[in-house]
């Protein structure tokens, strides 16, 4: 698990990125409750998460597409 704070900042921002805690919640395939207890820092987030949402911030949407063959 990667760092709470710091990784609950980093979906915070993506979310924001996205528009909404909603869309990025349905690109990830988890709720939008589970993914708010991210941001809120109740639980850890998984790395995968965690890095996802990095793509996100620096590719946008398209950073959660698979890349192209």
């Amino acid at each position: 698990m990667t760092a709470s704070r710091d990784a609950a900042l980093v979906l915070a921002k993506a979310a924001e990125k996205l528009g909404s805690v909603a869309v990025f919640a349905a690109l990830l395939g988890v709720s939008e409750r589970v993914l708010q207890a991210y941001i809120d820092g109740i639980d850890p987030v998984p790395d995968s998460l965690y890095l996802k949402a990095v793509d996100v911030i620096l590719d946008g949407a398209e950073g959660m597409k698979p890349p192209a063959n």
